[in-house]
């Protein structure tokens, strides 16, 4: 698995090895920072949506597109040792993912 690595670079993505994840300014981007400078702990919709949008400038379905970006993060991570997971309706979380190791092969 390839881990997650933020790091602030001249063009601002954050990546999982060489893939970008997301690129700067965008609401995927701002929802990810959000997550990964609360890692393992629950952050609710409505700090989410704050950080994404001034509250004159938010939309009506803000939460139905809060979901869909976090669609896409969940997607975009598949394959790395990290997850968005969402705790009912509490919030989001990013968490490290266990990979289970291959079992070991027996001696014929």
């Amino acid at each position: 698995m390839v881990p997650l690595t933020f790091r602030v670079s001249t063009d601002g993505s954050i990546r999982a090895g060489d893939r970008i994840v997301c690129r700067e300014y965008t609401v995927a981007w701002t929802i990810l920072t959000v997550l990964l400078s609360r890692p393992g702990r629950v952050v609710p919709m409505d700090d989410l949506i704050d950080a994404c949008w001034h509250p004159d400038e938010e939309p009506g379905d803000a939460p139905n597109n809060i979901s869909k970006h976090m669609w896409t993060l969940r997607r975009r991570l598949e394959g790395t040792d990290h997850a968005i997971e969402r705790i009912g309706h509490r919030g989001y979380r990013v968490v490290r993912q266990e990979i289970p190791k291959p079992a070991a092969r027996k001696a014929a």
